[in-house]
């Protein structure tokens, strides 16, 4: 990808430039904005590269864009999200332009050769477009790649603007940690043992693959896995995770899977989930 403007700067005289244009020499991508190759020999990040040379110097890859490039995301965006601190007011074909004012050095990135919002500014940018759900899975990912400081150092360079408030409220520490998580398994333990169900095995081997399940039931063939999403939720986690599923399945076990929320807002119901499997076991 190169500009007309870029051209110039090395030499290259205007009319040159149309006529390599016009006998297919360069291919347009955007008004002053060309291709050496055709569409189908263009590198991965062709269009993230075109786009910021549309919008001029200053801009940033931004938003979903960022996510994707972040790894926060595994959809390749249909249309590249570009921040600006001052929209030309162009519209451009595949491209979303943010006015989004001056982005500090601070919350700035580079992606390969590509400019970019950091992770914690990309996910500032995109809380007021998700819902709380939808947030908090952004965030948990997020947090796999930066520290939960970066975030709040990020959002105290944007403070007012939409979306932040829940986003500190998202970092508050009573959120799950490893010992919430700890102090809900030992709590489900104790319903186990109280209602007279049979006591599982825990975090034992099983068979010669090297799977741990969370508890095992061996005799009724009942595994329950705690998913958090921070050992989940990433896109190998997902494939793994079902292959596992899937394996588990034609030996003819019985997979329950249990979240934090759920765990810890309805133990009771994961009682019931686990009397009803072990009674067909």
């Amino acid at each position: 990808m190169i500009s007309r403007a870029q051209l110039l700067e090395l030499g290259v005289a205007s009319s040159s430039v149309t006529q390599a244009a016009s006998l297919g020499r360069l291919y347009r991508v955007h008004l002053a904005v060309y291709s050496i190759a055709p569409p189908a020999a263009r590198p991965r990040l062709a269009p993230e590269h075109a786009a910021l040379l549309a919008c001029g110097p200053g801009a940033v890859i931004s938003h979903w864009s960022a996510a994707w490039l972040h790894g926060l995301t595994d959809r390749q965006p249909r249309t590249v999200a570009v921040s600006v601190a001052r929209d030309r007011g162009r519209k451009l074909d595949g491209v979303d332009v943010h006015r989004a004012g001056a982005c500090e050095r601070a919350d700035r990135t580079w992606v390969g050769r590509l400019p970019c919002t950091g992770v914690a500014r990309t996910v500032i940018d995109l809380s007021p477009m998700l819902e709380d759900r939808q947030l908090e899975q952004l965030l948990d990912r997020a947090l796999r790649e930066t520290s939960r400081a970066a975030v709040r150092s990020a959002l105290s360079r944007t403070s007012g603007r939409a979306g932040t408030r829940r986003l500190r409220s998202l970092l508050d520490p009573a959120r799950p940690s490893a010992d919430a998580w700890s102090a809900a398994e030992r709590r489900l333990l104790e319903l186990i043992r109280a209602s007279g169900l049979p006591m599982p095995e825990c975090n034992v081997g099983l068979g010669d693959r090297g799977r741990v399940p969370d508890l095992l039931w061996r005799k009724e063939r009942v595994i329950v896995e705690f998913d958090s999403w921070e050992f989940h939720g990433g896109p190998a986690a997902f494939h793994d995770d079902r292959e596992r599923h899937n394996q588990l399945t034609a030996e003819g076990y019985q997979v329950l899977h249990v979240t934090w929320r759920v765990l810890r807002d309805h133990p009771e119901r994961v009682l019931v989930w686990i009397a009803r499997a072990l009674g067909r076991g």
